[in-house]
């Protein structure tokens, strides 16, 4: 008997058999239903992710066969740990945004204090500077030409400022790689991070997981308020208020 009638997995409404799609939910009947993960079902793992589970499904089956391994997905990119927080990995983007946190802390005080010397002689320079500038001596002669010439103290002051200047900033964007690229590989690391989650919390029996936009949004307002405090209490150290008084 030629069958005419199939069973939607995903809502149990009866469509045709010849559909490719469930009339009811719009499921696919055509996509691989092969498990995901290791003694996961394709069911069980669409009712725990939620959103985007086909994305998921896709992307860990690519990885199956991997212990560990970096995968690029967008949203992990675009908004870092708070992603891992509106997927429900509450204690991975707590911890991970404090070790990012105290990372990007360590550099921004131990990059002032190494180049303090540098930053204190800026400051030497640009007193003395303005001093010669607001003074009532000459700022510039005429050569026995006619022709005008900037006196040669204050050409020298200026070239050292724009120097040690140039050279701060320069060092301060080389210092700050390390952290762009820990929150790079963070970042990188979420779709390992998730499989690993998803896989743990259903095995446990957890049946629904998917997302937390509140989650998402109480972490972001946590964030602004540590890095707020963290950030104030950075600025009480002197060499650190010179130092971005220059590269900033």
């Amino acid at each position: 008997m030629l069958q005419t009638k199939r069973t939607c997995d995903k809502c149990g409404a009866q469509c045709d058999f010849q559909d490719s799609f469930c009339k009811n939910c719009g499921y696919s009947f055509a996509k691989d239903r092969s498990p995901v993960l290791n003694g996961v079902s394709l069911e069980k793992f669409e009712q725990y992710v939620g959103n985007n589970a086909d994305y998921y499904a896709e992307k860990f089956r690519k990885a199956k066969d991997k212990k560990f391994f970096f995968q690029w997905n967008w949203a992990s990119v675009l908004f870092g740990t708070n992603w891992y927080a509106y997927r429900k990995m509450y204690g991975a983007a707590i911890i991970l945004q404090i070790i990012i946190c105290l990372f990007s802390s360590v550099f921004s005080v131990c990059v002032p204090m190494i180049f303090a010397d540098e930053t204190a002689e800026y400051y030497a320079t640009m007193e003395a500077y303005e001093e010669r500038i607001n003074s009532d001596e000459p700022k510039y002669y005429f050569d026995e030409n006619g022709y005008r010439v900037d006196d040669p103290e204050i050409e020298r002051m200026e070239y050292d400022l724009n120097f040690i200047e140039k050279k701060l900033k320069t060092l301060n964007f080389l210092f700050s790689i390390p952290s762009v690229l820990l929150s790079l590989f963070v970042s990188l690391m979420g779709n390992y991070f998730y499989r690993s989650h998803v896989t743990d919390n259903i095995r446990k029996g957890v049946s629904t997981g998917g997302t937390s936009r509140v989650a998402a949004v109480i972490f972001v307002v946590a964030w602004i308020i540590l890095n707020t405090i963290v950030s104030t209490l950075i600025g009480l150290i002197p060499e650190v208020t010179m130092f971005d008084g220059i590269v900033s």
